[in-house]
């Protein structure tokens, strides 16, 4: 059974979110509290996204057939080149500005 698009994105969305405070509670709790918590979080998340996937079955919402139209990928200078140069742009001043003040050695004094 394939699980459909919304489905699978809240599934990895929530998984990164769980991983992601690995680190906090294996430092104030230890590995074991830290594994049990992950654990019921990913049981309560997987389940939570197969219900999901059941009741838009079972109301006829997850379609038979899919009508994507497969697009061949190609490079073009459009609007988002452009945010993303300047993008690119505004965090290498950021990070050079952060270098250049001090920034790693502030962040070696942090607890």
């Amino acid at each position: 059974m394939a699980l459909s698009p919304g489905v699978f994105t809240l599934k990895a969305t929530k998984t990164f979110t769980v991983l992601e405070r690995w680190a906090f509670l294996t430092k104030y709790y230890g590995w074991k509290a830290t594994a049990f918590v992950v654990g019921i979080f990913y049981f309560a998340m997987a389940a939570a996204a197969l219900i999901i996937e059941f009741v838009f079955r079972i109301l006829g919402l997850v379609p038979q057939e899919r009508k994507a139209q497969v697009v061949e990928a190609s490079i073009s200078l459009n609007y988002t080149t452009v945010l993303n140069i300047i993008f690119l742009m505004v965090a290498g001043f950021l990070v050079i500005r952060f270098l250049k003040t001090g920034g790693p050695k502030m962040l070696v004094h942090m607890d």
